[in-house]
C-alpha cells in the first residue's frame, strides 16, 4: 500500500485502507477518490476493480489522485446501476 495520506471522507461513509474491493463485487456503491471528488452509487464495486490500474488497491504507481479512499453501500432508494455496468448483471 502506498500513500496513507488522510482525505476527508463524510462522516457516514466507511473509510477504505488501500488492501482491495472490501464488499461484494456486485454490491452498489458510491466512492471517494483520493483527489476529493465523489461518485453516485450507480456502478458496482467490482466495476472500479476492473480499470487498467485498480482503484481500491493503492500502488505507488498511481500518481493520480484516483485511488479509492472511502465508499458508502447504495441504499434500496438510490438508482440501480447502469446497464453498462461492466460488472454485470446484478
Amino acid at each position: 500500500m502506498a500513500r496513507r495520506i488522510p482525505t476527508p471522507i463524510p462522516i457516514d461513509w466507511t473509510r477504505h485502507d488501500g488492501g482491495g474491493c472490501p464488499v461484494p463485487p456486485n454490491t452498489l456503491v458510491a466512492v471517494n477518490f483520493r483527489r476529493g471528488s465523489r461518485t453516485q452509487a450507480t456502478r458496482t464495486a467490482g466495476s472500479y476493480a476492473l480499470w487498467a490500474s485498480d482503484p481500491w488497491t493503492w500502488t505507488d504507481e498511481r500518481r493520480d489522485g484516483m485511488d479509492i479512499v472511502g465508499y458508502r453501500v447504495a441504499s434500496a432508494e438510490e438508482p440501480r446501476a447502469l446497464a453498462g455496468d461492466a460488472a454485470g448483471p446484478l
